[in-house]
């Protein structure tokens, strides 16, 4: 669907749409300074390094002989980048850019080799413009910065707004750092915490200097030294299982469009080595830690949130209730929040109250994908199987490519014997989430009850690695009791 989205860098409408932030960052100062505010400005980061192009686009006047010649310099270059000859492939990715100037994936495997022998002023060029050519255009391009530095620098001469212009302070770092990668942002611009912490590092003293109404904004005084890293995660207790949920979040915003397979699994060995750490006593520190912070502090309540979802990891599930009701009376309106406690419920089998919730999350947040499915496996668990496929198949209306709504619609089909149907759906969920293992366990049954055991027992003993390499002990040990009984029967 996003093909109907792309923007060529030539595209006259873009003109259009750079005067219309430039309106807008004009618009905003001139509120601020209405009511005596100071504005600090920022040039946002995006990944370069280690983003490839959402979509590019060939010339469409290539001859047929020019399309030939740059389908077989691409793939030379890519050979001689695999086998580590970087110098000849950037010749061959240069050559073909000299065919096709526009393709934004030219520049970008350019960029790749230039980085790989240490021209990282040439990589980072060519990097920007292969942002800059993409045609899918999710990242803020040179244009966007160039509005931002222009607005800044006609407005700063009164004294009240000042500009961090973190692209080029980035740039300005030795070697690989100059280039901002996964080391700051998980895909295209989500920042990592160590990339958030090293932005609010360098903003600190503008907004110091902004909120210091006797400091001068442009004064390079700042009062506030920030604490370091290591410091910052002591005092924040961001530990390995805050790590594993911001990787599971990214995980799941990267399986589907517009994100390519090289995307597809990114996270999936960290995500193994964080779970491989975690301990049930660090989460318990953690739980007493924020006990003591809302006792100090009960007025904050994303602590209060930090707590409920720690308790709810913890196994303190009424505890975690209670502080999720506690959450949504002070602030009724977070829908995330209402997700959260509408999980929990139907984990402690409320399922009522759980339809609730998901109804009003739905009500603010009527096009998510992930709340539809979310009500549809409330209802599914509470019985009312009619609704509940409404609620996936709605959910699959919209995304088909929603493995949990494939999960959910596929258990229900399966109850009523619409075998066939319910098979496509849990192969659906198996190919869309393939680390997992209960898409092959229902497929297994699912094949079991239409005769056909040895397809069966072959999902069932797939369903059983998947379980194995994830730790899931309890659901591994069902599988083989299944299997020592014989291939599964349904």
């Amino acid at each position: 669907m996003f093909a109907a989205f792309t923007v060529s860098a030539d595209d006259q409408r873009l003109a259009a749409v750079y005067r219309n932030l430039e309106t807008n960052l004009r618009a905003v100062i001139t509120t601020a300074r209405a009511v005596g505010a100071r504005v600090v400005l920022c040039t946002p980061l995006t990944n370069l390094r280690d983003c490839p192009p959402f979509a590019a686009r060939s010339r469409s006047d290539l001859s047929p002989a020019a399309r030939t010649a740059v389908t077989r310099l691409v793939g030379e270059g890519d050979e001689l980048a695999d086998s580590g000859c970087h110098t000849e492939a950037a010749q061959c990715y240069r050559k073909a850019m000299a065919f096709d100037p526009g393709d934004a994936g030219l520049p970008y495997r350019l960029g790749r080799s230039l980085a790989a022998l240490g021209r990282w002023s040439e990589a980072r060029r060519t990097f920007e413009a292969a942002r800059d050519l993409d045609t899918l255009r999710f990242r803020a391009d040179s244009a966007i910065l160039d509005v931002i530095r222009r607005v800044a620098a006609a407005e700063s001469p009164a004294g009240d707004v000042e500009l961090v212009d973190l692209d080029r302070m980035v740039a300005q770092l030795p070697g690989a750092a100059s280039i901002p990668g996964s080391d700051m942002l998980y895909e295209h611009v989500h920042l990592t915490f160590e990339g958030n912490y090293r932005i609010a590092a360098a903003v600190l003293p503008s907004v110091i200097r902004a909120l210091n109404i006797g400091l001068p904004l442009q004064s390079d005084t700042c009062p506030v030294e920030p604490p370091s890293l290591e410091r910052t995660l002591e005092i924040v207790y961001y530990t390995d299982r805050h790590r594993l949920a911001a990787l599971q979040g990214m995980a799941r915003l990267t399986s589907h469009a517009p994100f390519s397979g090289v995307w597809h699994g990114r996270f999936d060995d960290e995500m193994s080595r964080l779970r491989a750490s975690l301990s049930r006593e660090d989460l318990h520190r953690e739980i007493s830690w924020l006990r003591a912070e809302v006792t100090s502090q009960p007025d904050d309540l994303l602590l209060r949130h930090r707590l409920a979802s720690a308790l709810a990891a913890g196994g303190g599930r009424q505890e975690a209730l209670g502080e999720y009701e506690r959450l949504i009376d002070r602030y009724p309106y977070s829908s995330s929040w209402r997700e959260e406690l509408g999980r929990l419920l139907v984990d402690v089998g409320f399922f009522d109250e759980a339809i609730d919730h998901y109804r009003s999350a739905l009500e603010m947040r009527p096009g998510d994908v992930s709340l539809r499915v979310g009500l549809g496996e409330a209802l599914r668990q509470a019985r009312r199987d009619d609704e509940a496929l409404v609620a996936f198949n709605s959910a699959l209306a919209m995304r088909d490519e929603q493995s949990a709504a494939h999960l959910g619609a596929g258990v229900i089909l399966l109850k009523r014997g619409e075998f066939g149907a319910a098979e496509s759906h849990f192969r659906s969920a198996a190919e869309h989430l393939p680390q997992a293992p209960l898409p092959h366990l229902h497929l297994a049954e699912t094949l079991a009850r239409q005769g056909r055991h040895v397809e069966a027992e072959v999902a069932m003993r797939r369903a059983l690695e998947l379980a194995e390499a994830l730790g899931a002990d309890r659901l591994a040990g069902q599988i083989r009791t299944r299997l020592g009984a014989g291939p599964p029967r349904g």
